[in-house]
């Protein structure tokens, strides 16, 4: 197995456009690519992992998902298909998790 690495530039303030732009870079992966590890912050990232959601999988993860997307979550969503075809509606989404920071010592750790 391969690893690439892909950059996004997109607006800030563009909600749809840098969900958009992120769909983009993963529908040129490589079809032989199982997973994609998709790094990202808001607007883009939480609008594109709603947008892909399908309303199947996990309701807990669904629930905490519509509850906001905060710093530090992880959405896990599930695809069978090849990248290029990756829409709206087409994943499952499996987990939804958000980290914990504690306070330590006058810091923070996470």
């Amino acid at each position: 197995m391969s690893a690439s690495t892909k950059a996004v530039e997109a607006a800030e303030k563009d909600p749809k456009g840098a969900a958009q732009a992120i769909l983009d870079v993963i529908r040129e992966s490589d079809e032989d690519d199982d997973v994609i590890l998709v790094i990202g912050h808001a607007p883009g990232l939480p609008t594109l992992a709603s947008a892909l959601a399908d309303g199947e999988g996990s309701a807990e993860a669904h629930d905490g998902m519509a509850r906001g997307f905060p710093p530090a979550a992880l959405a896990v969503l599930r695809y069978s298909g090849h990248w290029r075809d990756l829409s709206p509606d087409a994943a499952v989404l499996e987990r939804f998790h958000v980290g914990v920071v504690r306070e330590r010592d006058g810091g923070t750790e996470g």
